[in-house]
């Protein structure tokens, strides 16, 4: 599971392959903060080379149910993973 979307980097290199490396989902405060990682390219994601970047996207209470209630969460197998990534694509601002 990765995103692909371009984006320039303050080292010269664009990122364009994306992934979740972790998240913490809080359901009492109903916000999530997930780090994603970019690198250049898949194969070198591929290689398990750091990412070139992280950001930091967070999900508020505003937006929490709408991807990770527990509805949402059995939809998807249970994957918060899934979420994670459905989130970002609705809200590509984030990246």
């Amino acid at each position: 599971m990765a995103l692909q979307k371009k984006m320039a980097t303050p080292y010269g290199v664009d990122v364009e392959y994306w992934i979740v490396k972790d998240m913490v989902i809080d359901r009492v405060r109903r916000m999530a903060r997930i780090s994603m990682g970019g690198y250049p390219t898949q194969s070198i994601r591929e290689e398990e080379s750091d990412p070139l970047i992280k950001i930091t996207v967070n999900i508020n209470f505003e937006k929490f149910d709408e991807f990770f209630d527990l509805a949402n969460l059995d939809a998807q197998d249970n994957n918060p993973y899934k979420i994670a990534y459905m989130a970002i694509k609705k809200y590509d601002e984030y990246l």
